[in-house]
């Protein structure tokens, strides 16, 4: 790999070896060989190590993590039962509630805002047993595919520090890539927990719209935005997923009577994807463990549907603004992107954004067609591996594969499947509405032929 004038911090350390999963970390505290308060002193030992390279934290919560630790400890102590992520730290994007930390939502327009009470999604976690450590990283009002903001460093990619991490869950995926928390949580209105985890190399879900009921904190759609968990391995997010859902967790083996899994390739966006051969064909590569694949040539979107997804993304970002654009210093605060999609809502008529949504229902059948004899559907997550940070300018071919199952209200998960060059790809599943254990199924398959990918050979 590369080496960086970054003083004694280099890719290789950058990116663990290998990192601990839940049932790891779990097993270890449990069993006695280590404590809730060591796992903690390991993650802020981690975080001093690599986040002055990486910056994925935005707000860490140190004294709160060590106190939760300190009481899972009497717990166990008392015979308390634990819970599936009992000792388990990670971090939350900054769009959610932590109490005592961040609300600023990564813009300095609301820099001095900090959040009165954990949000509904902290506090499952903590139920379970899991430690808090944090708030991570992301762009402003989460308006970006890359996580800069201006309170501070642009999170970049621990695969390589010159490139970007994506975004808008760029903390989370950078953060769980570096081995700083095994798991964290972001929201998805496009690709945001998707397209990071591609350019990072973990597991990002965008789950089944409802399926994680918390609309608080900021959404840069309510209608679009989803909950959904990053993490090393397609078990752990099925497990988390599982907590954030109240539900049982998604089966992470695949059903040796089902037969063989139906799997639609397609590697036309019908958009500005910029698709790299190499990558398209590490992607496809991937699959043909997982079941039958079949190649479909037309197109999975519209122009016409993404400039709908668009202006309802910049509609519910104009009307959760509409205080702070009210008030002239803190618009003079905002950044340009934000205020540009802000502009663009306004200069929307009504009849325009009614249009839009029901572009929602063409969505939805699109896929439906596509998927009529197919269990989930195949693409590259993006069309290309992250790319330079002096470089990454192109919002909409990053998205291109990822915002139709947002839009149609499909759940969808991108996990890793190789390297071009040195960098992570990802290959996208979409599944039917409700049906994420039929993507999890097929995504183990093709992460248990490819392995996990702690680095580049």
């Amino acid at each position: 790999m590369p080496t960086y004038d970054r003083g004694s911090t280099t890719p290789a350390t950058l990116i663990p070896a290998s990192r601990p999963d839940i049932g790891a970390v779990r097993t270890a505290v449990l069993s006695g060989r280590t404590t809730p308060t060591e796992v903690v002193r390991n993650v802020f030992d981690r975080i001093g190590e690599v986040d002055h390279v990486i910056h994925s934290m935005l707000d860490p919560a140190q004294d709160r993590a060590y106190a939760i630790a300190a009481r899972l400890e009497r717990d166990v102590a008392d015979g308390r039962a634990p819970g599936p992520l009992f000792g388990v730290p990670f971090t939350v994007k900054g769009t959610e509630s932590m109490a005592g930390l961040s609300a600023s939502y990564g813009s300095l327009a609301r820099r001095h805002e900090i959040a009165p009470h954990d949000g509904p999604v902290v506090q499952r976690l903590i139920a379970a047993g899991a430690i808090p450590v944090g708030l991570s990283n992301l762009p402003e009002f989460t308006a970006l595919p890359r996580t800069a903001n201006r309170l501070g460093p642009e999170c970049v990619n621990p695969h390589d520090p010159t490139r970007i991490a994506g975004g808008s869950s760029g903390g989370a995926a950078a953060g769980v890539a570096a081995g700083i928390v095994p798991f964290a949580v972001g929201t998805d209105t496009g690709g945001s927990n998707r397209v990071p985890a591609a350019f990072c190399g973990v597991v990002g879900v965008a789950p089944t719209p409802g399926a994680v009921h918390d609309h608080h904190g900021y959404r840069s759609s309510p209608e679009l935005t989803v909950v959904g968990p990053v993490a090393g391995s397609v078990r752990d997010v099925a497990l988390v997923n599982a907590v954030l859902t109240g539900s049982e967790p998604m089966r992470v083996a695949c059903n040796p009577d089902a037969g063989p899994m139906r799997i639609r390739w397609m590697s036309t966006s019908g958009l500005d994807d910029r698709l790299d051969p190499h990558v398209a064909a590490m992607a496809f590569d991937a699959l043909d463990p997982a079941g039958r694949v079949e190649r479909e040539t037309s197109a999975l979107a519209t122009a016409e549907l993404f400039d709908a997804f668009a202006l309802m993304v910049a509609a519910g970002r104009a009307a959760q603004l509409r205080p702070l654009l009210a008030d002239p210093d803190a618009r003079a605060l905002l950044t340009d992107t934000v205020l540009e999609q802000v502009e663009a809502a306004r200069a929307a008529h009504a009849t325009d954004y009614a249009a839009a949504v029901r572009q929602r229902s063409r969505a939805a059948y699109r896929l439906s067609a596509l998927m009529h004899d197919a269990d989930v559907i195949a693409t590259p997550t993006v069309g290309f591996v992250a790319p330079p940070v002096e470089a990454a300018s192109a919002p909409t071919a990053a998205v291109a594969f990822t915002f139709i199952a947002n839009f149609a209200g499909f759940p969808a998960l991108s996990l890793p499947c190789g390297f071009v060059g040195d960098m992570p790809v990802g290959v996208q599943l979409i599944a039917r509405p409700g049906a994420e254990h039929t993507m999890v199924d097929v995504a183990e398959a093709v992460e248990h032929s490819v392995g996990r990918l702690p680095e580049a050979s």
